[in-house]
């Protein structure tokens, strides 16, 4: 009587329907709440998994003259951006592809005298009207840094720059400052301390208007001329 039961049970168990594979596909495929990428990762150069894709668009200046990419984070740079090479040819080759992402990911612009333009608001690097790094802004210079060590063989000018608001000489103390406060930082960093120089321009090189034209205040275009600029040589110094 047993083994006519046991004998049953194993007739039963094979008559059961397979799961679909379009089931097993999905369940493959399912990502571990525990893997998935967090906001902003660690902050040490090298390991960090923070991305500009995790910060808002307004991190980055917007750029939209030719030679650009896109300043809302997360870009890849075209294999062929309309001739622009963005000296990738000078990034030694295990670095290169590496290179190339963060390209895209800053929004760089490959200027026509050969220099490389990285943007990024004064806003997300310091607090208002100071001139330390922000704590939250270190994975975005750790990134920067890795991505100068591409270039490890070119000068690097940073130039700090802010809105009209203000006294002229007070703005202009202000972007030196905060200028020499990134170059710190990245120097901090393994940047090469040696090749990066630093200039403040206060105010006089706005990039959007201060005012509307009925001469009312502009939030948003004093937003972007509180910036600082990263210029990748030839020719920085």
């Amino acid at each position: 009587m047993w083994r006519l039961s046991c004998a049953a049970l194993v007739a039963a168990a094979l008559a059961l329907p397979s799961p679909p594979a379009h089931a097993l596909e999905v369940e493959r495929s399912a990502t571990p709440i525990g893997e998935r990428p967090s906001a902003l990762g660690e902050t040490s150069l090298g390991s960090s998994r923070w991305s500009p894709a995790s910060l808002p668009a307004s991190t980055f200046v917007p750029r939209t003259e030719g030679g650009s990419l896109s300043s809302s984070g997360g870009g890849t740079l075209p294999s062929s951006a309309g001739g622009s090479s963005f000296r990738l040819d000078e990034v030694p080759s295990r670095l290169r592809e590496r290179t190339r992402t963060l390209l895209g990911e800053f929004g760089a612009r490959d200027e026509a005298d050969g220099r490389i333009r990285i943007t990024l608001l004064g806003d997300v690097l310091f607090d208002f009207d100071k001139s330390e790094v922000r704590p939250d802004a270190r994975p975005v210079l750790n990134r920067l840094a890795e991505l100068l060590a591409g270039y490890r063989q070119a000068a690097v000018a940073i130039e700090g720059h802010t809105d009209a608001k203000g006294d002229d000489d007070y703005n202009q103390a202000l972007s030196e400052r905060r200028a020499a406060a990134v170059k710190a930082y990245l120097a901090q960093r393994n940047a090469g301390a040696a090749r990066l120089s630093t200039r403040g321009f206060g105010e006089s090189r706005p990039v959007a208007p201060n005012t509307t034209p009925d001469g009312a205040d502009d939030p948003e275009g004093r937003q972007r001329n509180r910036r600082v600029e990263f210029v990748i040589g030839p020719g920085t110094r």
